[in-house]
């Protein structure tokens, strides 16, 4: 069993950060997969000194010196790919194609950490009901068909949803308490929040 806890944009909320490091240590998740928008330097140092295993993508908010920060601490794998047990982690960028043509990982036990969703799925609605994901991701999920594509960037559109055999799962923004926690191999994805805080 693979235990994962995805969260995005954080946003600088320090107490709802701190339930979610404090949770994943007590119950033994794998790994923890950020999809950016940090925002804060106490933040990603938070992250760095998790107990629990942590890859993580930038978001638009998160400025050079959030990135420089991700980088120093080793937690940022933007355009990287990483192994975690038996399951490939994929930091979305938009040269990853090349590595993935090199390295040939096994889609069906991939992972890929994006901050935007895909365009055209429930993970992408905004509030005035247009599609604001991003298309080049939704081509890229068509062509390699990854497990799982774990994004965040859209608030109001908290969701699980699938393009052929890729699960998308926005977990909405921890900001406002939001995570979701995925198991492997059985796939059991669950939308939480976090109550009481």
């Amino acid at each position: 069993m693979f235990k994962i806890l995805h969260i995005s944009d954080i946003h600088c909320q320090y107490s709802y950060l701190e339930y979610i490091l404090e949770y994943a240590e007590s119950e033994n998740f794998n790994l923890i997969v950020v999809s950016g928008d940090l925002e804060c330097d106490f933040v990603a140092e938070a992250l760095a000194n998790a107990k629990t295993r942590i890859y993580a993508v930038p978001g638009n908010l998160d400025d050079s010196y959030i990135v420089d920060l991700m980088d120093e601490y080793g937690i940022n794998i933007k355009g990287e790919i990483v192994k975690a047990e038996n399951y490939y982690i994929i930091g979305y960028s938009s040269d990853i194609h090349e590595k993935i043509e090199l390295e040939k990982p096994d889609m069906s036990k991939t992972i890929v950490i994006a901050h935007y969703p895909p365009y055209g799925t429930k993970t992408d609605i905004a509030y005035n009901g247009a599609h604001i994901g991003k298309k080049y991701l939704r081509r890229f999920i068509e062509k390699y068909q990854p497990l799982l594509l774990l994004c965040g960037h859209v608030h109001e559109s908290r969701g699980v949803d699938e393009i052929g055999k890729t699960k998308i799962v926005n977990p909405g923004p921890l900001a406002e308490g939001y995570y979701a926690t995925i198991i492997l191999p059985d796939l059991h994805i669950e939308l939480r929040k976090i109550e009481g805080i």
